[in-house]
């Protein structure tokens, strides 16, 4: 029988199961609460932070063009995060991450035989916390990217976005918010039934997701650094896919297989941050489905009624985001150059075996900065 035959059934039993249980859906990010803005700005602060903004630097950050490659920090939390970190280490940035679990951390990212590793900071001393503080501000650019329905909170974007901060360019990851194609019970469903990670916009959300734009953007405009919002849906994939076997390559990894591209996390990833499954379909989507389709502005789609059949899919479905891309999309923006403070564009999944490579994403920015 077809894996996509099977994947719908299940999520139809699952989702049947969870209709007649109970309407309340379950964060998955219980044991990390959603952190509430309860920083406001009235008309008249706001005015007075466009009085204080500094002039804009050159903030595109190039490594190929520039002496010395530029320094980014990367926030956040979950695959997502580590993947991302990934990647813009993998495009010549000096990475540099917190990590609460650098042995864990550095088997998901198997960077380590890497010319430049991602940079594990510690976080278990009130040293740690001063050097990564040091760190930040010094920084070129700063990403921020959760894999949950979480922002930053206030007190760590004090941290990364002082007063004195050098960053030129912001990276932000947000997610679709205009409402399109949403059918909420069934999304919610899916959510509870088989897939914790649908992207289910109720209100509360996405003005906490909003208020956390504009905070970012408030804060960026002080230091005089441009924001990249990249926006996603249901995030889906962020490993290798196939394994390749090590005499296919010039170095190996930890288990002895190719080493993971840049672009992809190790098969930990699988196992640490994947659903126990029938069928392991993400590892499918991380085969299939390598493509990439950007959209201008906060326009993407979500699943609509057909949220149940695409929870699980390893096809490219409306409303989800491959990791691989977002990441990509994410470290791609903080060297592209565009006119204005802010960029913002959503992420949305593809067919294809291939990663799409630069005159894919060549085009694909084309889309963005004329729409």
């Amino acid at each position: 029988v077809a894996v996509t035959t099977i994947l719908p059934l299940v999520v139809l039993v699952r989702l049947a199961g969870a209709l007649l249980a109970t309407p309340t859906l379950r964060r998955h990010i219980q044991h990390h609460p959603q952190t509430t803005p309860t920083t406001r700005y009235p008309s008249q602060c706001r005015r007075r932070i466009e009085q204080r903004r500094c002039p804009r630097r050159d903030a595109a950050l190039d490594p190929a063009q520039a002496s010395t490659p530029p320094s980014v920090v990367v926030v956040g939390g979950g695959a997502i995060a580590l993947l991302t970190a990934k990647t813009c280490a993998g495009a010549g940035y000096r990475t540099s991450m917190l990590s609460r679990r650098p042995d864990f951390d550095r088997a998901v990212l198997d960077d380590s035989t890497a010319s430049n590793p991602v940079a594990l900071l510690p976080v278990a001393s009130d040293a740690d916390a001063d050097a990564f503080a040091a760190r930040a501000a010094a920084a070129d650019g700063l990403v921020i990217a959760y894999d949950s329905e979480k922002t930053l909170p206030d007190k760590l974007l004090d941290i990364v976005l002082p007063e004195t901060s050098a960053v030129r360019r912001v990276a932000v990851l947000s997610r679709h918010l205009s409402g399109k194609g949403i059918a909420a019970p069934l999304q919610a469903a899916s959510k509870a039934a088989a897939n914790r990670e649908v992207w289910c916009p109720t209100p509360g959300l996405v003005q906490q997701l909003r208020d956390f734009e504009r905070r970012v953007a408030e804060r960026a405009a002080r230091v005089g650094a441009d924001v990249v919002t990249v926006r996603c849906g249901t995030l889906k994939g962020g490993g290798p896919g196939e394994k390749q076997p090590a005499s296919d390559a010039t170095t190996t990894g930890s288990d002895g297989t190719a080493a993971v591209p840049a672009t992809q996390l190790s098969r930990v990833f699988y196992a640490e941050f994947c659903q126990p499954d029938l069928v392991n379909w993400q590892l499918i989507f991380d085969c299939d489905t390598r493509g990439v389709a950007l959209t201008p502005g906060d326009t993407a789609p979500g699943p609509g009624l057909r949220a149940v059949f695409t929870a699980t899919s390893p096809e490219a479905e409306p409303g989800d985001s491959g990791r691989p891309a977002v990441a990509q999309a994410l470290t791609r923006g903080l060297a592209l150059a565009f006119d204005g403070p802010s960029l913002d564009f959503g992420v949305a999944s593809a067919k294809g075996r291939d990663a799409p490579g630069d005159d894919v994403w060549k085009t694909e920015f084309a889309k963005v900065l004329s729409g």
